[in-house]
């Protein structure tokens, strides 16, 4: 340590008094910072961190790189911090450790404004502490740790130009790790953070980007989920607000329409409940799918088509029942595709032949949808399947 300690001493007063931008100076910078990287990860001594972030940070700005080779700000900003952060928390296992070390580097990001005017720092900087993060808060279980990565995520989200690709994914990231999170767990102080981390996605992306759509959609689910614990009917006219628009945004080709309809018809049926009429035949019908479709939503409809299918056609009868004939035809059209998965050779024989029922059914219905919707070359080719 008394060696580690002197090359410390002798990298420092080796660092240029007068401020400049020359290779050996940024070798000093360098050079200082990786010698306190190892005493910080032998000591722990988070002052040592600080300061060679400090200097690391300085050598980010020092790069120039022309943007047709920008790629190397990812390589080196990304390892070099990825490195740094975590390395004492690799040596004692402690997620204090870990913790600490991400709102360091935060810190220092944010107390030199040079460093959010760099291009590359700004831009790297919240995607490595996003892993990080997660990290530490598969570990933790603990929401402070996201709630504070998401404040200092939000803080640098104006610095960067709303070309960078991407540029809200570690707060979507941070929404979708909770929402797997309270699927299994159902604890509701969850849901207040996820749904601002959804609110907050779905504001920082570009209208157009491809995934603005599961964003929108994302957010009527938490709304949703929060509807089931609370009964405010607001939460659950948004969430169908919500997913009605991010079924307007996919392209008609996209397979997400499955998935953003059957949720829909999940909240249809929900909305029923609030005008429940016990002497009403139809709606007691209707019930009885909300509940089909909820345990089709439990899998993967691509994995397992046949629940796929069977969830569909009970999204659609909800769908004919609120006179949405328009989305009824749409989940229908998209529940077609997945009957060839349905009767593929790694399906079990008798699954198989519940598909070729299901498919004459499914056919039948496609066609008369769409002869209502005035498709009538899509019901032709609907026949094709009752073949």
């Amino acid at each position: 340590m008394e060696k580690l300690d002197q090359e410390i001493l002798e990298a420092t007063k080796n660092i240029p008094t007068e401020p400049g931008k020359d290779t050996v100076e940024m070798e000093s910078h360098e050079k200082l910072a990786n010698l306190l990287i190892t005493r910080y990860q032998q000591t722990g001594n988070t002052d040592d961190l600080q300061k060679s972030l400090r200097h690391k940070m300085l050598t980010f700005r020092w790069l120039q790189f022309p943007i047709e080779i920008s790629l190397w700000y990812t390589v080196i900003i990304d390892e070099a911090l990825g490195f740094d952060v975590p390395s004492r928390y690799k040596e004692t296992n402690d997620l204090e450790d870990l913790r600490a070390a991400i709102t360091i580097c935060w810190q220092v990001f944010f107390e030199e404004p040079s460093n959010a005017e760099h291009e590359a720092i700004r831009v790297r900087l919240p995607f490595v502490l996003r892993t990080l993060t997660l990290q530490l808060y598969e570990k933790s279980g603990n929401l402070g740790d996201i709630e504070l990565a998401a404040l200092y995520s939000r803080r640098v989200l104006p610095f960067i130009p709303d070309d960078v690709e991407d540029r809200a994914n570690p707060l979507d990231e941070f929404a979708r790790t909770l929402f797997k999170k309270y699927q299994v767990e159902e604890d509701t102080d969850i849901l207040p953070l996820g749904i601002q981390l959804s609110r907050d996605a779905v504001s920082w992306t570009l209208e157009g980007h491809t995934e603005k759509p599961a964003r929108v959609a994302n957010l009527g689910t938490w709304l949703l989920r929060r509807y089931e614990k609370n009964r405010d009917t607001n939460d659950l006219l948004e969430a169908i607000e919500k997913t009605e628009l991010a079924i307007s945004l996919l392209d008609k080709d996209n397979f997400n329409q499955l998935r953003f309809l059957t949720n829909f018809a999940i909240m249809l049926s929900r909305q029923l409940d609030l005008t429940w009429d016990e002497n009403d035949s139809d709606q007691l019908e209707i019930m009885a799918s909300r509940e089909d479709i909820s345990r089709g939503l439990q899998v993967n409809s691509i994995a397992h088509p046949l629940l796929g299918i069977e969830s569909a056609r009970d999204a659609i009868r909800i769908f004919k029942f609120h006179g949405k004939l328009k989305e009824a035809n749409s989940l229908t059209q998209k529940a077609l595709q997945l009957l060839p998965m349905a009767c593929h050779p790694s399906i079990t024989r008798q699954d198989q032949q519940h598909a070729i029922q299901q498919m004459s059914r499914l056919a039948a219905e496609a066609c008369s949808l769409s002869l209502l919707v005035g498709k009538t070359e899509e019901a032709l080719l609907s026949t094709e399947f009752s073949c």
